[in-house]
């Protein structure tokens, strides 16, 4: 019987209109519940043994807690969009755009990330649809284009929902572990950086005494103080 959190629809492959509503996945989040520490460590079981038939030979400590932190980063940004019966979209060219800043905040890399998505993929717990091409008058080549969608198969999303990891606790269990950057074209706000409280009154308009004054401001009283003070 289908779990009340399950997203309404379990398709076992990523539709067109899916994959054009897919955003890139995100690889700032992390378990951060219990439950889904116990889903990670449950899916890297199945991954290591699939891993290891591959390796000449075992992997020592430092490496089997970086495999932890890869896959529990990896599982994070795909289940937390899956869980909603949505899919995510990663680049398989290693001069993409995903790649170079993952590699310039320290995330997890291109080979290290496909590899074991590609693990979890012949497990039968990820599915994956082709990148796309299509006609887009908005830029201009006239062509644009999706990369490959991912998304968790319903055995992954059983066994998430087994440790308790639903749709409805999703928030909770797979949370931002580090900030992105503001999307590009737009910037932080700048908090104010001064709070004169007795301002002498030397302009048009009475500045009230406590007012915060703004960067732009404070530029303005700097000047006009060495004025009064000339």
């Amino acid at each position: 019987m289908p779990h009340p959190s399950d997203p309404p629809l379990r398709p076992l492959e990523i539709d067109e209109k899916a994959h054009l509503a897919a955003r890139s996945i995100s690889l700032y989040r992390g378990p951060t519940s219990p439950n889904a520490q116990a889903c990670v460590q449950n899916v890297l079981a199945l991954l290591t043994s699939e891993l290891d038939t591959q390796r000449q030979r075992k992997l020592g400590q430092k490496a089997q807690e970086r495999l932890l932190h890869e896959v529990g980063t990896l599982l994070a940004g795909l289940l937390h969009r899956s869980l909603s019966g949505v899919p995510v979209l990663a680049n398989k060219r290693p001069s993409a755009a995903l790649w170079k800043e993952n590699k310039a905040k320290g995330l997890i890399g291109f080979r290290a990330f496909w590899g074991k998505m590609e693990a979890l993929i012949r497990l039968g717990l990820v599915m994956e649809r082709e990148a796309m091409r299509f006609e887009d008058p908005r830029r201009t080549s006239g062509i644009g284009g999706k990369a490959v969608a991912l998304m968790a198969t319903p055995a992954l999303l059983d066994l998430a929902r087994q440790h308790g990891c639903t749709q409805q606790t999703r928030s909770v269990d797979w949370r931002l572990i580090k900030q992105p950057d503001p999307p590009r074209g737009k910037q932080a706000p700048v908090k104010d950086a001064v709070v004169f409280h007795d301002f002498p009154d030397l302009w048009r308009g009475r500045v009230k005494k406590g007012a915060k004054i703004t960067l732009a401001t404070q530029a303005h009283a700097c000047i006009t103080l060495l004025s009064w003070s000339a």
